[in-house]
């Protein structure tokens, strides 16, 4: 049996959406300065405090650094009060990632705003986010793009903030996906996650749990298909039917400063091929 789900959301110029289902570097930085240079984004630049440790930092270096650090702080008053800090000494390179659990090295992920300054031997990276509060019924964390109370858990449901585009989808078919659209003006950042729910009919709310079996983000500009990874199949598989839970796919497009236009598109269909 194949089941086909196709969604549209558009933002900067108004709302569509459609869905229709068929069956059928110790030793190079010896001798001389590196000139390594650091970019890095999060994947979400507001969350909960327990989506902490499913929001990744993910930081590039543009070539072999000596030395790697961050400093994370505070808003606290006009001040900015230091949180966490980080310096090493070493060889690092290429692409790396960590939870903005991590970054916070044990403390309390409180409600707020913040600043993470990451530094490499040629540069440094300045990034700001929010914890926002928010939970559902029963105490679980959900980000602040939470899907409506309106969803009955059934097909895709699109709904947007001031600067996102979301869908969340029943995932029970846990077939290959397409992630389409574009970022107009700028750079979005593309971010899906397998979460699972409490399996109930309508009209009970919909329970999404807080913990995340997986997730995937980058960034996009322009126009932009993307097939979702085969891991999230997998994902799904940790949501125990016979204790009454489903799989769910929720997808984001965040919207960079300089974007003036953005579309997402969903399409859930065995006829697609996997990603990476």
């Amino acid at each position: 049996m194949t089941r086909r789900a196709a969604a549209l959301l558009l933002l900067g110029s108004g709302f569509v959406f459609v869905l229709a289902s068929t069956s059928g570097l110790a030793g190079a930085a010896a001798g001389r300065a590196s000139a390594a240079r650091i970019s890095a984004h999060l994947t979400r630049t507001s969350l909960s405090s327990a989506r902490a440790g499913s929001v990744n930092l993910v930081y590039e270096f543009s070539e072999p650094s000596g030395s790697f650090s961050y400093l994370l702080s505070f808003k606290n008053g006009s001040t900015w009060q230091t949180i966490a800090r980080l310096k090493k000494k070493g060889f690092f390179e290429g692409s790396n990632s960590m939870t903005v659990k991590k970054i916070f090295a044990g403390k309390t992920v409180e409600v707020g705003s913040y600043r993470l300054k990451l530094s490499a031997d040629g540069g440094s990276k300045l990034l700001s986010f929010k914890v926002v509060g928010g939970t559902t019924a029963g105490g679980s964390g959900v980000s602040p793009a939470a899907p409506p109370a309106t969803w009955s858990g059934e097909g895709c449901l699109g709904y947007k903030t001031a600067s996102s585009a979301n869908f969340v989808c029943d995932y029970r078919v846990e077939a290959p996906f397409s992630l389409t659209g574009y970022s107009v003006g700028g750079t979005s950042t593309l971010f899906y996650e397998i979460q699972c729910r409490k399996d109930t009919a309508p009209p009970q709310k919909v329970v999404i749990f807080s913990k995340v079996w997986y997730t995937k983000s980058q960034r996009v500009r322009g126009d932009f298909k993307v097939y979702g990874a085969r891991a999230t199949r997998d994902a799904a598989g940790n949501c125990d039917a016979a204790q009454g839970d489903a799989p769910v796919l929720i997808v984001s497009l965040e919207m960079g400063k300089l974007v003036g236009r953005a579309v997402l598109n969903v399409r859930i269909d065995s006829a697609v091929p996997w990603g990476t």
